[in-house]
Order: C-alpha cells, then structure tokens, then sequence
C-alpha cells in the first residue's frame, strides 16, 4: 500500500504544475493566426471538416497505462503448535486513460476560437 500511495504521490506532484489555465493561456495565443502558423506550431491535425466556408481543426492526444498493484504478504501465526498462514495487505493494479481533444475553428483563414474537453486538457 505504501508503494502505491508512493506512486500517487509522485504522479500528482509531477502533474500538479500543469492546469487548465495555463492551457488555455497557450490556446489564447492562437487566436488571430493563420491556419498555415497553427498547423506550424501544432503539427498536422488528427481530423478536418469544412462546411459553407468554416474550417474546423482537431488535435487529439491519449494516453493510457497501469499502475501496477502490490501482492500481499503472507502473515503466519503458531496456534497449538501449528502454523496458520493468511494473507495481508496487498493492492490491486489501477488503469488510467489521459485524454485532450482541441478543434480550432477557422474562418477565412483565421482561427477565430477554439474548444477543447478531457481530463487532462492541462499545461505547464
């Protein structure tokens, strides 16, 4: 248990500078760009659609993983003479799935706004 409380520990301090304010900070930035200066700064986008003259850009990024469990230990005890073994503590394993969707919307070659959702739409 203490390993996995470690591991917690760890992940939350290494993730705890990263906020949705400063990602939107770094989104704010974009406004009044062309689209060529968006694709330079943010790479080829997952997905496009186009409708009566409004392009809309989608970046998307995922990432999943396990954090592994702990086993228990086992805790043996003599009653009478015999031994008597049970097993304690222990923790299963944890998933995870990080996930940030961004669509730039773009108007005459402009990005003139932008959404985003996910839990982990965050920045440093």
């Amino acid at each position: 248990m203490k390993k996995l409380l470690a591991i917690f520990t760890a992940i939350v301090g290494i993730s705890g500078c990263a906020t949705t304010a400063n990602y939107e900070k770094i989104l704010q930035t974009s406004l009044g760009k062309t689209e060529n200066q968006l694709v330079a700064a943010w790479g080829i986008p997952q997905g496009s659609y186009e409708n009566e003259g409004v392009r809309y850009l989608t970046y998307s990024r995922t990432e999943s993983g396990v954090i592994p469990g702990t086993a228990p230990r086992a805790n043996t005890v003599m009653i009478g003479g015999k031994p008597y073994t049970n097993m304690v503590g222990g923790s299963p394993s944890i998933g995870y799935t990080n996930a940030c969707t961004t669509i730039f919307r773009i108007e005459k070659k402009v990005v003139v706004s932008y959404e985003y959702k996910g839990n982990d739409c965050k920045a440093y």
